[in-house]
């Protein structure tokens, strides 16, 4: 097995470190996931305080957008499209998923 470095500086070694540390890192990720949520929540609900200073960027009115599924599906059904139409632009396939086991 290829040795490689995490961001503590742990080196990994064997598989079984692998196992290990992803269990921990998974934990910690979802943990911090959540954590950044609030964080940015409580940031965006504080627009007025001077986040600038502490090297934090506030963009209020960023533009966003974002590709309406639904929207098209029905622009597609009232523009005739048949559901096999519709159903052969869903490209399907298969890749590798690493999940964490519940307990």
């Amino acid at each position: 097995m290829k040795h490689f470095t995490l961001s503590d500086n742990t080196v990994i070694k064997s598989t079984k470190q692998v196992a290990e540390h992803f269990a921990l890192t998974h934990a910690k990720e979802k943990n911090a996931k959540a954590d950044l949520e609030l964080l940015k929540d409580a940031i965006k609900n504080n627009a007025t305080y001077d986040w600038y200073a502490f090297g934090i960027t506030l963009k209020v009115d960023f533009p966003t957008s974002r590709f309406d599924k639904n929207a098209a599906i029905k622009m597609l059904r009232e523009k005739g499209a048949t559901e096999d139409e519709i159903d052969s632009l869903t490209v399907s396939g298969t890749t590798k998923r690493v999940e964490l086991k519940s307990k």
